[in-house]
């Protein structure tokens, strides 16, 4: 699940349910398409917290 909280689900047996787990480093390329009017700069300003600036 994909969710923007925490989701606890209660079990009789008190065990969490299977989940995924994120990877450890970001993909080397772009997952999804890129917007027609995407105004950030293509380089990373802070690259270990993935922060673009916008274009000017």
């Amino acid at each position: 699940m994909n969710v923007a909280l925490p989701l606890f689900i209660p079990a009789p047996d008190g065990r969490l349910p299977d989940h995924n787990l994120p990877p450890l480093q970001p993909p080397e390329a772009r997952t999804r398409a890129r917007r027609r009017d995407e105004r950030l700069e293509d380089e990373p300003f802070l690259p270990s917290l993935r922060v673009y600036r916008y274009r000017s």
